[in-house]
This record gives structure tokens, C-alpha cells and sequence, in this order.
């Protein structure tokens, strides 16, 4: 077998990406690990020791238990995948909320975009504690939240400024598992929390972005972020443009009042496209 493009995703041996040669056939092998696949490109097939095959595409994602006796054989074109490694002592910490990982199974759709945008964290903790939830699926709650995951949602408003907001210090506060928290959250908010607190962040960081002079730099430190680049990154996957992109666009179309060429609904057309609307920069709370 032939692998290249290691790379380690910050800074732990436990999430790779890596990229397969084409036509590669793996020798039968097995990991100490519990496994997450994310294939992003590419195709294989890969059998398992008395269990069968399965034919996998991109934009696929599976889960193998520790010790799964297994082998894959890479498509013509080569396989891009990104693997998330899970320990038995972090398997038996979360105890049977693990259920998910100790199944070999694949499955494609929304959830691959779900389990991606989970890594969008800056602690990888968190990013793993969040997929198991969306693993373990999640049925829409019926009628109103419990009270408990009220508090859990009106602390998460309080405190999503500040950097140490995160699903296991949320969680600890309200004295839950983290995975139990993700998972009833997103049955009853349709995100998890960590995209709950990122999504509050971008919006505020739009509306200080566009409201003041602050260096970008303190628009992060205000916001939560952990630094520039992070609110950088996050707001050009939600939003699509960067912060300096906006208040460059934002300020053209102020001078262009000021001078009278053009309208408020220029600036208001730009916190429209940006955001989806202009309720959804006020109101999203509503939401979250």
C-alpha cells in the first residue's frame, strides 16, 4: 500500500488526511483505533473479514471498530479521505453513546457535510464529542424543549463571546455528557452546539465588522474567535466573503451615500447578501 499527503490535523496523530494511489489493493489489516472515514474523493471497495463489501463513492463516511480485520482496493483515480481516530479510553469515557463506533457501516448525504462542518472547531475534542452525536442520529424533538436544555440555550446567548465557550465547558456547567448534550440539542435546535456557537459568532462579528473602525484582529478577540485567521476562515464558509472583503465593500458603499451617488439600500443590499437577510443578523437567536 502506498499513502501520501500525511498530514496531521492540528497537531494530532488521530485525525489524518490522507491520499491513495489508484488501483492500490490493501493487504488485510486491522487498527487500534476506532475509525470515522470521510472519502471527499475518489471511489473503493472494501471487504470485511466474514462480513462482506461494500462500493464506496466520494462524499461517503464510515465508522469501523477497534480491530476490524479489513482491506480496501482504491479506485482508478485515486481516493482523497480524511480518517478520525477514536481510543479505546476515549470510547469508554463516553460509554454508550459509543455505539455508533462499534459498527462498520457507510452511509453518504447530509450527514458527510455535517461531520465536516464538525471540524470546523478549534478543539478537536469538541469536533469528535459533535460527530458521535450526529452518529448516533438524531429524530426531531416533539413539542418544546426540556427546561434543562432552555438554561443550556440562554447560557449559550450569555457566553458565546467568550473564547471558553464550547460544548464540554457548556455541558459541565449544566452537568451532562458533552455527546448526550450535542445529541439533544441538535434533536430539538437542528445544530449542534458548536454550530450554534459559531454561527452566533460570524453574526456578530458581521454586524462589528460593519459598525466600527476595530482592527480585524480585535473584532476576533471580541468576538470569541481564537484569532484573526479563525474568524477568517469561519466567515468565509458561512458567509462566503472575509472580513476584510466585507468592510472594504461595506465602506465603498458608505462613501457613495456621503457623496450622494448612491442609496442606504447599497449598504442595506450588502448586510442582505452577506447574511441571507437582514432579520437573520438581528434575530437568529430565535434560532440557536
Amino acid at each position: 500500500m502506498r499513502a501520501h499527503d500525511f498530514d496531521e490535523v492540528q497537531g494530532l496523530v488521530s485525525v489524518v488526511i490522507r491520499h491513495y494511489s489508484g488501483g492500490i489493493r490493501q493487504a488485510w489489516h486491522s487498527h487500534d483505533e476506532a475509525l470515522v472515514t470521510v472519502v471527499t474523493h475518489g471511489s473503493v471497495r472494501e471487504s470485511v473479514y466474514g462480513r462482506g463489501e461494500a462500493v464506496i463513492g466520494a462524499m461517503s463516511v464510515g465508522t469501523k471498530p477497534i480491530g476490524l480485520r479489513h482491506t480496501d482496493h482504491f479506485g482508478p483515480g485515486g481516493v482523497h479521505a480524511l480518517r478520525i481516530g477514536y481510543s479505546a479510553e476515549e470510547l469508554r469515557i463516553v460509554g454508550y453513546m459509543s455505539k455508533p463506533l462499534e459498527q462498520w457501516a457507510w452511509r453518504s448525504g447530509s450527514l458527510v457535510r455535517v461531520v465536516l462542518a464538525s471540524l470546523l472547531s478549534v478543539d478537536l475534542a469538541e469536533a469528535k464529542n459533535e460527530i458521535i452525536a450526529v452518529l448516533g442520529g438524531t429524530e426531531a424533538g416533539s413539542g418544546d424543549p426540556p427546561e434543562w436544555l432552555r438554561r443550556v440555550r440562554e447560557s449559550i446567548l450569555d457566553c458565546f463571546r467568550s473564547p471558553d465557550a464550547c460544548l464540554t465547558a457548556i455541558a459541565g456547567a449544566h452537568a451532562v455528557h458533552p455527546v448526550y448534550l450535542a445529541r439533544q440539542y441538535r434533536r430539538f435546535y437542528r445544530e449542534s452546539v458548536g454550530e450554534c456557537i459559531r454561527r452566533l459568532r460570524v453574526q456578530e462579528a458581521f454586524r462589528v465588522v460593519t459598525a466600527s473602525d476595530l482592527s480585524l484582529a480585535t473584532v476576533a478577540a471580541e468576538c470569541g474567535f481564537s484569532d484573526q485567521a479563525h474568524m477568517t476562515r469561519l466567515m468565509h464558509v458561512l458567509l462566503g466573503t472575509t472580513p476584510a472583503a466585507l468592510r472594504r465593500r461595506f465602506n465603498t458603499a458608505v462613501r457613495y451615500v456621503q457623496d450622494g451617488t448612491g442609496s442606504i439600500s447599497q449598504i442595506e443590499g450588502i448586510r442582505d447578501s452577506e447574511t441571507g437577510d437582514e432579520a437573520c443578523a438581528h434575530g437568529s437567536q430565535a434560532h440557536c
